[in-house]
């Protein structure tokens, strides 16, 4: 007679679960039941896509599972080491001869935390991610969101919603990602703080920019804006091994492709320093059209951005070269081409300090890669300073707005705040307060 298999019952469908159920189905001498509370596996560490509505946290186990594995949707209510039987909810009664134990734990979020309970929402689970979702799906796009507690998922978490153009606040126990390296922690928080940012246009061609674009303008539920930028020769031609020879040409071109493509879906072009002419429609499902624009400061940049772009992006050009030369420029740029006025996103490096000369040594060591660039230093004699960290805004917070409110008077139609970390982590917190209570300089 054939010899009876031993059966085995695991009870939970987590990573432990389904992990040791396909290990142990290929032992031919056992049988295996999985119990889990639902039909589909839960991808806990994707849960924050999933409350942030960016990417699905589930995968039906008729992919995970392999064959000869029963799976049973129920809840373990009982556990009989007596008599080797399991009770359910549904009312079964399982009998095994070896069990694996594998729920996995559970999250109480903000259990010791008075308030916690009743209105935070977390997605440690997917339960309570369902629940964040459809909150954040409820409230207004630019409505604030907190996020409490700076573990690998609060930074996961703040990042997703960041990401998509929220206003996100991330309140930690003193210790920003404590799992972390200290060099981990410095990479987070840069990347925290620069979400934003431009795509330099040499390394990457403007097809794949395009794909790229709609699908984070997609994801983003179209609060995605494109930014571009021309690079610098000194880093691009050694990283990549590559020339940079004619900027402007390349801009006019990579500009002129990725409007066709972001607009009609197709492109066949042929220029001189791009080409493309794709065999299949390059538009991507759910990806309108996202805004474009360019880090721009030199005259021609500023006049082709002005063109054919949605906007531009000066950083570190004063109130003096921005009234005086990068505005009007591309204001007159745009009408001549039919189009309405651009965007100017001012990028200002931002610090609220009561120690200002000391700050002040800082960003001029920090920012001495700047006074070699000749845009650059085009802006520089302009402005009438020596080094890009004069042209940095800081003081006092009275001294700060009063310098805000002139990028506004000289045409900037939003501010981007940068460096904001010079001073150090007081300063760093005195600026972020002094920004959110100023709500933004009307612009």
């Amino acid at each position: 007679m054939p010899r009876q298999r031993a059966h085995v019952l695991v009870i939970g469908g987590g990573y432990a679960g389904t992990l040791a159920a396909n290990r142990l189905r290929r032992r031919p001498d056992l049988g295996i039941t999985l119990v889990n509370p639902r039909p589909e596996f839960v991808e806990r560490i994707r849960l924050h896509q999933f409350a942030a509505d960016t990417g699905p946290a589930t995968v039906g186990y008729d992919a995970l599972l392999g064959s000869g594995i029963d799976l049973l949707v129920d809840t373990a209510t009982r556990i009989d080491t007596g008599t080797r039987t399991v009770h359910t909810a549904g009312g079964d009664e399982l009998t095994y001869d070896y069990l694996v134990y594998a729920v996995g734990s559970t999250a109480t979020p903000g259990s010791a935390v008075p308030g916690a309970a009743e209105f935070a929402l977390s997605p440690s689970e997917l339960g309570p991610a369902r629940r964040l979702r459809a909150a954040l799906a409820g409230s207004a796009a630019h409505a604030p969101v907190t996020v409490v507690g700076a573990g690998l998922t609060g930074l996961e978490t703040a990042g997703e919603l960041a990401e998509q153009g929220r206003t996100v606040r991330l309140i930690c126990g003193g210790v920003l990602g404590p799992a972390l390296s200290a060099s981990g922690r410095r990479a987070v928080r840069t990347r925290l703080r620069r979400l934003g940012g431009v795509v330099p246009i040499n390394p990457r061609h403007p097809l794949v920019v395009a794909s790229q674009a709609q699908t984070a303008h997609a994801a983003s539920h179209r609060r995605f804006t494109l930014g571009l930028g021309l690079g610098a020769r000194d880093l691009e031609e050694p990283a990549f091994g590559i020339r940079t020879e004619r900027p402007i040409r390349r801009l006019r071109e990579y500009l002129t492709v990725l409007r066709s493509v972001l607009t009609t879906g197709t492109v066949d072009f042929t220029g001189e320093t791009v080409s493309a002419a794709p065999p299949l429609p390059a538009a991507v499902a759910g990806g309108d059209r996202p805004d474009i624009v360019v880090a721009a400061m030199g005259p021609q940049a500023v006049a082709v951005a002005g063109e054919l772009a949605d906007g531009i992006v000066p950083f570190l050009a004063g109130p003096r070269t921005l009234g005086g030369d990068i505005v009007p420029r591309a204001e007159g740029a745009a009408r001549a081409a039919g189009r309405p006025g651009p965007r100017v996103i001012a990028g200002v490096a931002v610090v609220v300090t009561d120690r200002p000369e000391r700050v002040r040594t800082r960003a001029g060591e920090q920012m001495a890669f700047y006074d070699r660039i000749p845009s650059y230093r085009r802006v520089l004699e302009r402005e009438g300073v020596a080094t890009a960290a004069e042209l940095a805004v800081i003081g006092t917070a009275a001294e700060v707005e009063a310098q805000l409110r002139r990028y506004a008077e000289a045409g900037a139609t939003e501010l981007l705040v940068t460096q904001t970390d010079l001073g150090g982590p007081e300063d760093e917190l005195a600026t972020w307060r002094f920004l959110g209570a100023l709500g933004g300089v009307p612009v």
